[in-house]
């Protein structure tokens, strides 16, 4: 049975005019919080290349993936919502580019940890070709059963909305292998979505801390005292600006690109902190022998 995003709202909140957006300051703030990220998780994908010619996968100096990449992944009722970062990760990866004339980017895999202090990834269940829609390649929505069907009720109408941008931000230096705690900035926000405009720029908030993306959430009091957190929107950078999709009216599907920029060719001889995949086995093995020796 799905969950939904719901809490009890105790007293009301008090607000502050910041730079033509409404900024939450309250004791209701660390509330907000709890109850938002329940339907967010860290998305945690990892890569390996393959050899065009031979077909033989490497990892990078000594692991079996070549790059891994962390991103905000939500829960949805029937699935999940992945950002590009998440579905492409080789493309935000910064020593990928030197080997894509002769190496192909191979999934590894694909794990989740709950929004907690101590991090805990486990199996993310979801098939790429199962891809339900995709808005502008950057915002995908995948069928999933990992979650059991918890997660933000959707809300794909039309209109006015008055709703919620929360933010989700970590330090610049902050270690995904450990902690899964991350912070939120919450600013109210109203936008109108009609049939031929779904997404609006924002202005992302002056924060000192990393932004990893957002949501866009409309408060729907569903009975004295409750209110229920709908997910209108999703928060991406699309190059050097930030915006809100609302990819649940009308989403298209669109083929995503693999082009990305800055390719560098690749010399003929191989690269030394390659590490090819099946030799890595092997390896462990030797090292046994020599202990029991």
């Amino acid at each position: 049975m799905m969950k939904k995003i719901v809490g009890v709202i105790v007293s009301l909140c008090i607000c502050l005019v910041v730079e033509a957006q409404i900024y939450i300051k309250s004791t209701e703030q660390q509330f907000i919080e709890d109850v938002v990220k329940s339907g967010l998780f860290i998305s945690k994908q990892s890569f390996q290349i393959c050899d065009r010619e031979t077909g033989e996968l490497f990892g990078l100096n000594g692991k079996k993936e070549f790059g891994v990449q962390y991103s905000i992944g939500v829960k949805i009722p029937d699935g999940i919502v992945l950002t590009d970062k998440a579905v492409r990760p080789w493309l935000y990866n910064n020593k990928f580019g030197k080997y894509r004339q002769k190496y192909d980017p191979v999934f590894y895999q694909a794990t989740f940890s709950e929004m907690t202090d101590k991090v805990k990834y486990d199996s993310l269940d979801y098939t790429l070709a199962e891809l339900d829609g995709v808005v502008d390649t950057t915002i995908y929505k995948f069928s999933s059963g990992t979650f059991d069907g918890n997660g933000f009720a959707l809300d794909g109408t039309i209109g006015k909305k008055e709703g919620w941008i929360v933010w989700i931000t970590a330090k610049k230096d902050h270690d995904f292998e450990q902690s899964a705690n991350l912070n939120y900035t919450i600013y109210r926000k109203t936008i109108t979505i009609d049939v031929d405009k779904q997404s609006f720029d924002i202005s992302k908030p002056n924060l000192e801390q990393n932004i990893l993306g957002g949501i866009y959430v409309v408060p729907v009091y569903t009975k004295i005292g409750v209110i229920e957190f709908r997910l209108c929107g999703i928060v991406s950078l699309v190059d050097d600006g930030w915006k809100i999709y609302c990819p649940f009216v009308g989403m298209k599907g669109e083929e995503a690109s693999d082009e990305a920029p800055g390719d560098t060719e690749v010399g003929s001889d191989e690269p030394s902190e390659l590490t090819p995949v099946k030799d890595m086995g092997k390896e462990k093995a030797k090292d046994k022998k020599k202990k029991k020796k």
